[in-house]
């Protein structure tokens, strides 16, 4: 509807919302982490290499230059970009807007264009995604800026760098691999609240009073039945 998938049956778990729910599972709970951390630990720590697609000596070249373009000559590392593509395992879908640029007289690949940046595109930020009538197809997204002067950003496909998890028909948000985690999250953090709550209520002694001899019925005794009688 209108760029915005609808295809999830539970209401905060649809749009940019389901991305701050996810956000919320990945950061407070440890058994999420951990699960997470074992699905992207070992890819993060492969080497990565460009290999020619066939033994000549212009395709060498070719893969040299690739290699060149995404390992040294971006502006962030390609080590980030990885760990920024796998939040596709977290959210269901990791968009990143792609920036070039030309450079020019380079000592051995001379002049060429070539790319500055993958910028990611946070999920919490992006507002609908929106599609071809035609072809169904992405044509853009909408993005919401936040800073100084906040809007909201239409970005053409054609500069977009799309990842999904279990992408179904054009459903472009993908299906998070944390969606099936969701309630026995909320389940564990409501009882973990409630118990806490117990806790904090039980924990605290009941004060009992020893009433010295000759005391019943004083000024200060009737003052210790009234504070015990107000203690909560």
């Amino acid at each position: 509807y209108s760029g915005c998938p609808a295809e999830e049956y539970l209401q905060n778990l649809r749009g940019y919302q389901r991305a701050k729910e996810f956000d919320k599972m990945r950061r407070s709970d440890t058994q999420v982490i951990m699960c997470l951390s074992a699905v992207k630990n070992p890819i993060m720590s492969a080497s990565w290499e460009v290999d020619a697609g066939e033994d000549t000596p212009e395709a060498k070249v070719q893969a040299e230059f690739i290699q060149h373009v995404l390992f040294n000559d971006m502006d962030q590392p390609w080590s980030r970009f990885v760990s920024e593509a796998l939040s596709f395992i977290d959210f269901g879908h990791s968009v990143f807007e792609i920036t070039n640029k030309v450079v020019l007289d380079h000592p051995k690949f001379g002049s060429y264009n070539g790319i500055r940046s993958l910028g990611w595109r946070s999920p919490k930020t992006i507002l609908t995604f929106n599609l071809d009538e035609e072809t169904g197809k992405l044509a853009s997204i909408s993005q919401w800026s936040n800073g100084d002067l906040s809007r909201s950003v239409d970005i053409p496909s054609q500069f977009l760098l799309v990842l999904n998890s279990r992408k179904e028909g054009s459903n472009y948000e993908g299906i998070s691999w944390l969606r099936p985690c969701y309630g026995s999250y909320i389940r564990k953090a409501t009882c973990l609240k409630l118990n806490a709550i117990g806790i904090e209520k039980f924990a605290v002694p009941t004060p009992l009073v020893k009433v010295p001899t000759g005391k019943e019925g004083t000024v200060d005794f009737e003052s210790m039945i009234a504070a015990l009688e107000v203690y909560t």
